[in-house]
């Protein structure tokens, strides 16, 4: 069983998709498995990433482009970073947050 499970609320770029992350906490980190409906295969040219936040401190869990079960690993503890959040991402030079998607403030 998880550690913990959370809801992530659609923003309004992402009008009725569903998704929910579970979460088992390691000693290096935390495993994330992300279980997403609604939400279209990536673009072209464009991954999903989840996020990992602490007020403006942001830590990448990693990129998928296909929704569903996803299985993501973030090298810090969900105890230390509350908000998660998904984003669509350009493939470009840009690393910080694009267009947020789903997100646990929502």
């Amino acid at each position: 069983d998880p550690d913990w499970i959370v809801a992530l609320g659609a923003t309004e770029s992402a009008v009725g998709v569903e998704a929910t992350a579970s979460g088992w906490n390691e000693d290096s980190g935390t495993r994330v498995e992300l279980d997403i409906a609604g939400l279209d295969a990536a673009p072209e040219g464009f991954v999903y990433e989840l996020w990992f936040s602490d007020g403006p401190i942001h830590v990448s869990a990693g990129t998928f482009r296909e929704p569903g079960d996803v299985t993501l690993w973030v090298g810090v503890r969900r105890g230390d970073f509350p908000r998660i959040w998904v984003t669509l991402e350009a493939i470009d030079d840009d690393p910080g947050p694009g267009l947020n998607l789903l997100d646990t403030e929502n």
